[in-house]
């Protein structure tokens, strides 16, 4: 995950590991650990490469934020989180966790 603060856009390449296909959008939710109102949510599209872009429309300010990057198809929902700090252009590896979609949580 590439972030540039100054006006919100946002790269995320992806690495198709066992899906068969990689989806055609992504969802990136930023959400400040101690500021609800910054939290910011997106639909990232698949361009080349595998790499899915787009802008949150506003800057994101230096800080703690939990990165969420969720996908699915079919009815198979994936998700992965982290918490880092952004400060300026910040790339961040996100690293996956199992999701149940039934009870809503990670494991």
């Amino acid at each position: 995950v590439k972030i540039q603060p100054d006006n919100g856009y946002v790269v995320v390449e992806l690495e198709q590991g066992s899906m068969p296909e990689l989806p055609l959008q992504l969802e990136i939710a930023l959400r400040h650990v101690t500021q609800q109102k910054q939290d910011n949510q997106v639909t990232l599209y698949k361009g080349m490469d595998n790499r899915y872009v787009g802008s949150l429309g506003a800057a994101i300010r230096d800080g703690i934020w939990i990165i969420e990057i969720s996908g699915g198809e079919d009815g198979k929902a994936w998700r992965i989180a982290s918490r880092d700090r952004i400060e300026g252009v910040t790339e961040v590896s996100v690293q996956p966790a199992v999701y149940d979609q039934a009870d809503q949580s990670a494991r």
